[in-house]
């Protein structure tokens, strides 16, 4: 078999060979034999054979960013009753990869151009970039000009006007404590004694008030911790004005929950739901493998696309949290996360 796209020949291991795998890293993926000169010749490898496996592993791994550790592999094979080492390289998921030395600059990164390993150009390089979404990533992440930007979990005032509710019309005769309780998706103030008799849900978001103590009320309002009475679960409310989900005030015999939304884990989630809408091949994926584990080719079956581009969008959908990724032996197999037990 002559060189090609996927196939390069070097007679021993030197930068040359490590330049074609960061080459198929960048590219469409492909073997590096070692071993066999560019006329086909095999030669075979010099040395103890588990020594330069190991110490190809090792030297491309360590000197290139992102980690490509889980897509190369190197293997031994015989040709002609020689050793040679195949290096089997996919193509990468966080393109462009560079050697850590140089960075995203030419001299640190090679992509393949027919038969041949190149340096890749700048214009190149932010193709590359653009084309993988890593800026779009970018501009999302960045702040305006150089003042950072905070987006937390919780509204401030939802918080505050919370924990305060649960001060003042907490139940003292019963024994207890307020309970805070926080949790991936939400936060929740818990305290006990119920609401007041008459007061209805719709009014209390309309500000109606009854105070259970209201000595302790007097004592907020004139430290200015609370301005007005019946503002509290308004306010709440309205500090996720425009959010994706609001607080829930579920009807508890005995107490008075108040259940805030994490907003950032709702615009995770939303997100991911609209991607799994707009694109066919995560549904496909979920539908097709909703009770089973698969790999990448039981994958690229279903979809009618390559190993390496099924790599790249389950690699993906594990990081959105559709997936679950385990290794058995050399192969990454993948399952729903619905299937996978607490």
């Amino acid at each position: 078999m002559l060189e090609m796209q996927t196939v390069e020949y070097k007679r021993e291991y030197n930068q040359k060979a490590q330049n074609a795998m960061l080459a198929f890293l960048n590219t469409d993926g492909g073997t590096l034999y070692v071993g066999i000169s560019d006329d086909c010749t095999v030669y075979g490898i010099n040395g103890n054979i588990d020594e330069v496996t190991r110490g190809i592993t090792n030297s491309f791994r360590d000197s290139v960013t992102p980690d490509p550790s889980g897509y190369f592999k190197v293997e031994p094979e015989v040709r002609d009753g020689k050793y040679i080492i195949a290096v089997t390289v996919e193509s990468g998921s966080a393109i462009p990869y560079c050697y850590t030395k140089y960075g995203l600059v030419p001299q640190g990164v090679y992509v393949r151009v027919g038969s041949n390993t190149v340096m890749a150009t700048r214009e190149h390089i932010r193709r590359m970039i653009k084309d993988n979404g890593t800026g779009q990533f970018i501009a999302e992440l960045s702040i305006e000009s150089v003042y950072r930007v905070d987006h937390p979990d919780y509204p401030p005032m939802a918080i505050r006007e919370s924990y305060i509710n649960a001060l003042i019309h907490r139940d003292y005769y019963i024994e207890g404590s307020v309970l805070v309780s926080m949790f991936d998706d939400r936060l929740e103030f818990m305290s006990l004694g119920g609401t007041m008799p008459g007061v209805t849900h719709d009014l209390m978001l309309a500000g109606v008030s009854v105070t259970r103590n209201e000595k302790l009320a007097q004592v907020f309002y004139r430290l200015n911790i609370i301005e007005a009475f019946g503002t509290g679960i308004p306010r709440v409310f309205g500090a996720y004005e425009g959010s994706f989900a609001e607080p829930e005030i579920p009807v508890i015999d005995g107490g008075f929950l108040i259940r805030l939304p994490n907003m950032n884990y709702t615009i995770k989630n939303k997100n991911t739901k609209e991607k799994i809408a707009s694109g066919s091949n995560e549904q496909r994926v979920l539908n097709a493998f909703s009770d089973i584990s698969f790999n990448k080719e039981d994958a690229a079956d279903v979809l009618g696309i390559s190993a390496s581009g099924a790599y790249k969008l389950l690699r993906r959908m594990t990081e959105c949290g559709l997936l679950v990724a385990r290794k058995e032996g050399n192969k990454w197999k993948y399952s729903h996360t619905s299937n996978q037990s607490v």
